[in-house]
């Protein structure tokens, strides 16, 4: 328990997703600052791939794309921090118990997030990119500036928020 942090990157749609070469990034963060690797959690192993392709130590980045649901679920309740933007994954780690940072991107964090608290702390994009996607109106495009609110999210704001949890 708590010997690894959990990063879950893909979602169910690309418009809210976190770049790769930002998810190589925090992770060699995080194994340098912490002495913890991170498991990449996701169904998507093409993702998983380019993000170990990318980092400087992908051999301290653990492929969990073949967990069901019940063992992802697990993970995440035994990890010292798990990092997702808006999507499912997220819910479950907050409802098991887990330190949860979550990357808003372009979701209303007021809408349906989990409260912002001692073990959940929201990363919201920088000036200029409010929340535009609301759950009711789910959109499956976005125009170029919408896309940028997951995007331009640096990786130093979501090191602060997971060095928070710790």
């Amino acid at each position: 328990p708590q010997r690894y942090v959990v990063f879950n990157v893909s979602a169910g749609t690309r418009i809210k997703e976190w770049p790769a070469e930002h998810f190589a990034a925090l992770a060699g963060e995080v194994i340098q600052k912490h002495s913890l690797p991170v498991v990449l959690s996701t169904l998507d192993a093409d993702r998983v791939a380019l993000i170990k392709s990318l980092s400087k130590t992908p051999d301290q980045l653990l492929d969990a794309s073949m967990l069901s649901l019940g063992e992802s679920a697990a993970l995440a309740m035994h990890s010292a921090c798990f990092v997702a933007v808006d999507t499912g994954p997220l819910y479950i780690a907050y409802a098991v118990g887990a330190k949860v940072v979550a990357i808003v991107g372009g979701s209303d964090p007021h809408q349906q997030l989990p409260p912002e608290g001692e073990r959940m702390k929201h990363v919201l994009p920088p000036a200029g990119h409010e929340a535009w996607m609301f759950v009711a109106a789910s959109p499956r495009t976005a125009t170029p500036e919408q896309r940028e609110s997951a995007s331009k999210t640096t990786v130093a704001s979501v090191q602060s928020a997971v060095d928070a949890l710790f």
